[in-house]
């Protein structure tokens, strides 16, 4: 007989930029924010209260550069997600010029996100196991990427679960 276990929930977005002109970000990097299901509403309603706050309409995400800019709104955010209860942060991010403009795994940036997203996958998936009161299953939900053809992410996902598997 199989029993469901019960859920967290992770949201992850990226960072910075793939990019390597002399322009682009030092650093990319993937978070995910975890909750267990059954907080994710009180989540929910702080999201809500921030982007009400702000002003977002609801045709937008909630974005970071774009609404968020100025420093007494960034810490009017954080203080809000800091008073959810039950978050649990994880974090990739990579310095591109300590892995080397050259390497492979950065020059393709499908590649390069792929590599990051799959090791914050890992993460989530070590939070879920470790969480407290038991291992949980869970749901990610990766933000959108314009232009980016997700379903190469998903077969690197499969990718990984084989090898993993074997």
């Amino acid at each position: 007989m199989y029993f469901e276990r019960p859920l967290v929930r992770a949201y992850v977005d990226e960072t910075g930029d793939r990019g390597l002109s002399v322009r682009a970000s030092r650093y990319f990097g993937m978070v995910a924010v975890v909750i267990a299901d059954e907080d994710d509403a009180g989540l929910r309603r702080a999201v809500a209260h921030c982007r009400q706050r702000l002003s977002v309409p609801t045709s937008k995400p909630l974005h970071w550069t774009e609404h968020v800019k100025r420093f007494p709104r960034r810490q009017f955010v954080a203080t809000q997600l800091a008073a959810v209860p039950g978050v649990v942060l994880n974090l990739v991010l990579v310095e591109k010029a300590a892995v080397g403009l050259l390497d492979p795994a950065i020059s393709d940036q499908v590649a390069f996100y792929n590599s990051v997203a799959g090791l914050v996958l890992e993460q989530v998936l070590h939070t879920a196991a470790e969480w407290p009161g038991g291992r949980r299953d869970v749901v990610v939900t990766f933000g959108h990427v314009r232009g980016f053809r997700h379903e190469e992410t998903l077969a690197w996902f499969e990718k990984l679960r084989v090898r993993a598997a074997c």
